[in-house]
């Protein structure tokens, strides 16, 4: 079915915008704490992975700004980028390892 230029298009572009700012914020909030769970219990490896996931953050934050001008210049038909599709999934895989790093660290530091 051919696609109707003059569908109301709703409010899909402001929520896929806030959907990448929800993320950004979990991933550099995580990051956050997953720091500081680091440099209490001085574990390096902690503290290198959260340093990742403050960068995996940033990223996540910046295709999240490109992904909101797409938007805004083409409207919700605009394709996403499949390599900002990766760097959010490798990040929330990070954010995942994190974690888990930080209650092992936890639980036995």
């Amino acid at each position: 079915m051919p696609a109707d230029s003059s569908r109301d298009t709703g409010l899909q572009p402001e929520r896929t915008t806030l959907s990448w700012t929800r993320t950004a914020a979990g991933l550099l909030l995580n990051a956050m704490l997953n720091l500081r769970s680091g440099y209490v219990h001085d574990a390096v490896p902690l503290l290198v992975l959260s340093g990742a996931l403050v960068v995996a953050a940033a990223a996540v934050s910046g295709f999240g700004c490109v992904r909101r001008r797409q938007l805004a210049r083409r409207g919700p038909a605009a394709l996403a980028d499949p390599l900002a599709m990766r760097v959010v999934t490798a990040a929330t895989l990070l954010a995942t390892g994190t974690g888990l790093a930080s209650v092992l660290v936890g639980h036995w530091g």
